[in-house]
């Protein structure tokens, strides 16, 4: 009992003293990350990491390919292998699993962790354990040399969001046209991929929601009532309206008003005329209240009358301001619509050139770069576009509504862009698809026939 006792408290003040070495920098663990070095404690220097430059640059090629050059941590790992470089185990094959492993460590950016992880009991078994990792708070940071960016290191976050999205385990390549843009117009929530046979044994592909299964959507009676839609006629449907939008932008300006509820548009030439006028009243309004001084320094009227009539002319100058203001806003924002008018124009003329002579891959490419979302609920699709815009457009004085505006992403070269968004709503032509076999009238409207 006493040698366990002892054994425990040992135990435990040597943890502390990781712990507290750790947080003063120290790197304590001894299996150090790939493309690193650890430097044994010193009596000047406590133990460190430093950059080992040849297994470095196999770390900056490994991102280079995820983030830049849109290649698989599969084929990552394939050609690491094919060019004859070790894993970090020794190896001659590598694994996917080290792949990621490398993409989602944070040392790279100049930030070990200690204290991750710890050995707890296995459920239902005893005398097995086994590791499971600490809440993240509970994470030592330790500073070490970075040997990417960090601009870099979180394009590896968005990338992997996106291969989720654009490309889920078991999808069919060369269908579904439309993947990872709808969603379900009367829940909200994104729509699965579904083959089915048909009862002559021909497969059809469908576009359903996940709260078909009422499971999901917690019970039978919150189970979505939208039918299943044909994939192959909406992915045409809306490659269609896109097309046309792209191909005439004056369609895209005059929707995005719609929306938006704007006023009229108005000329530049009158909002300048405005101005002139408002300042031509301004400087009337000054001279005013100089009289009304120098009245009141000739005595002929009183400080009563001359607190009044001050109060009069200020409050005039200040309706004058908030007019000028307003104007001024107006102005600005005729020039930004101005401008956008001519970067929507110049995108969409560099994409009809080639739009009609796109392939299944080049289509669903350029669907994910213009579209933001596809909502379908009943017979309406409502298509939400961004237009990506080479320049950046000028800041409008207020902010956009959610339908319009203007936001930053990241780009694969981390350059910052901007895009313009805009709400189109469409309804289906439902006799033209009645007439196509794909519909029919019911009681209660026209229903997709699935």
């Amino acid at each position: 009992m006493i040698a366990e006792y002892e054994r425990a408290k040992i135990a435990e003040r040597n943890r502390r003293g990781k712990l507290w070495r750790s947080r003063a920098g120290e790197v304590i663990f001894w299996k150090v990350p790939y493309g690193f070095r650890r430097v044994p404690r010193t009596g000047e220097r406590p133990a460190h990491l430093q950059v080992f430059e040849p297994e470095a640059a196999v770390v900056r090629r490994i991102f280079d390919a995820y983030v830049r050059k849109d290649i698989s941590m599969r084929q990552i790992a394939i050609g690491l292998s094919r060019d004859g470089i070790r894993s970090p185990t020794g190896r001659d094959l590598w694994n996917t699993s080290t792949i990621s492993r490398i993409l989602h460590n944070e040392a790279y950016v100049g930030r070990a962790h200690y204290n991750r992880t710890e050995v707890v009991a296995r459920h239902g078994q005893t005398g097995r354990r086994r590791q499971v990792q600490r809440p993240r708070d509970q994470w030592i940071a330790i500073p070490v040399p970075a040997i990417l960016d960090e601009a870099v290191f979180e394009a590896v976050k968005r990338v992997s969001r996106d291969n989720s999205r654009w490309n889920p385990r078991r999808a069919e390549h060369g269908h579904w046209l439309l993947r990872g843009l709808i969603r379900c117009g009367h829940c909200g929530v994104s729509v699965s991929c579904h083959k089915m046979r048909g009862r002559n044994g021909t497969f059809h592909r469908y576009y359903y929601c996940h709260n078909h299964d009422p499971l999901r959507a917690g019970g039978e009676h919150r189970r979505c009532p939208e039918r299943n839609i044909r994939a192959d006629e909406l992915d045409s449907f809306v490659f269609e309206q896109v097309r046309n939008a792209l191909l005439r932008p004056e369609t895209l300006l005059d929707g995005e008003r719609a929306v938006s509820e704007r006023r009229e548009p108005v000329d530049d030439e009158l909002l300048q005329a405005q101005l002139a006028r408002l300042r031509r009243k301004r400087d009337a309004a000054n001279s005013e209240r100089r009289r009304i001084g120098d009245l009141y320094q000739a005595g002929l009227v009183d400080h009563g009358e001359l607190l009044h009539r001050s109060k009069e002319v200020r409050q005039r100058m200040q309706e004058l301001e908030q007019q000028r203001d307003a104007l001024v806003a107006q102005r600005k924002e005729l020039a930004r619509q101005n401008a956008l008018s001519k970067r929507i124009a110049g995108f969409s003329e560099s994409v009809a050139s080639g739009i009609d002579r796109l392939d299944f891959a080049e289509r669903q490419k350029l669907l994910r770069l213009v579209v933001e979302q596809v909502r379908v609920k009943g017979w309406r699709v409502d298509i939400s576009l961004r237009i990506p815009l080479n320049e950046d457009p000028e800041p409008p004085n207020s902010a956009l509504s959610s339908i319009d505006r203007l936001r930053s992403v990241d780009r694969d070269d981390q350059d910052k862009v901007h895009e313009w968004r805009a709400l189109v709503s469409i309804d289906a032509s439902l006799k033209d698809m009645a007439g196509k076999g794909l519909a029919e009238k019911r009681g209660d409207g026209w229903h997709y026939i699935g």
